[in-house]
C-alpha cells in the first residue's frame, strides 16, 4: 500500500509551492482544497490541488510491482486570464516528467493526462485546470 492521501498532498503542495514562489512571490501559492475559503481575504492568484488514488492496474504499469495509481487536479484561480495562463506554465513546468519523494518512496513521472480551457467562472474569475497521473 502507497502512503497516505494527506502525505501525497502535502508532496505536491511542496513541489508547486517551491515552483511559484521562484516563478512569482511567496504571496502566490498552491492551496488544499479547504484552504483558501479559510483565508481572511482571497488571493488574486492561487493554484487549487486535489490528490486521490485513482482506479487503474498499476502493476501493469510498475513491472508487476503491486502500485497505486494516483490523480493530481491543478485548478489556476486568478483575476486576468494572462495571470492564470502564467500560473497554469508555472505548475506544469513543475510537474511534468517530476518524479515526487512521498513516504521515502519516489513516484513515476508525473504525467499530463488532460486540461480545461480557462474560462471566466460565475464568481468572475479567471480558472482552468489540468489533470495529472502518476504511480507509487
Amino acid at each position: 500500500m502507497s502512503a497516505t492521501e494527506e502525505a501525497h498532498a502535502a508532496a505536491v503542495l511542496a513541489l508547486l509551492n517551491t515552483a511559484l514562489t521562484a516563478s512569482f512571490d511567496a504571496s502566490v501559492r498552491a492551496y488544499d482544497l479547504d484552504e483558501v475559503s479559510r483565508l481572511t481575504t482571497k488571493p488574486k492568484r492561487y493554484v487549487e490541488v486535489e490528490v486521490y488514488r485513482r482506479f487503474g492496474d498499476g502493476a501493469r504499469l510498475c513491472g508487476g510491482k503491486p502500485t497505486d495509481l494516483w490523480r493530481v487536479l491543478t485548478r489556476y484561480v486568478s483575476d486576468t486570464v494572462t495571470n492564470s495562463r502564467a500560473l497554469r506554465e508555472a505548475s506544469r513546468g513543475a510537474l511534468e516528467m517530476a518524479r515526487v519523494s512521498v513516504g521515502g518512496a519516489t513516484t513515476t513521472p508525473v504525467q499530463f493526462e488532460t486540461a480545461s480551457s480557462i474560462q471566466q467562472d460565475n464568481e468572475h474569475w479567471w480558472t482552468g485546470q489540468d489533470a495529472w497521473t502518476y504511480a507509487h
